[in-house]
């Protein structure tokens, strides 16, 4: 029972690694955030989430769909993708 967590650009920066397996089913992506800032640090999980919520400004896809809900769950054979916002000028 795998899942992946994807880290993109600011993120893959902050973990040091693009993609993470883990061996886990039927985890809400809150308990996934909760596990990343233990694994990563706090400071990761407070670019996640706000006031309890998912960061707006943050993409969070599971499986490519954009979802908003932190108490979605997360299976076997999912993908989780953590895009932080884009800055330009």
């Amino acid at each position: 029972m795998t899942i992946v967590v994807e880290f993109i650009a600011h993120f893959r920066l902050a973990t040091g690694v693009h993609n993470l397996s883990l061996d886990m089913d039927d985890i809400s992506i809150r308990e996934m955030i909760d596990y990343l800032g233990r694994k990563y640090g706090s400071k990761l999980t407070d670019e996640l989430i706000e006031d309890g919520e998912l960061m707006d400004d943050v993409l969070f896809l599971k499986n490519g769909e954009l979802i908003k809900d932190n108490k979605i769950k997360l299976r076997d054979g999912d993908k989780l993708s953590l895009i932080p916002p884009a800055f330009g000028g």
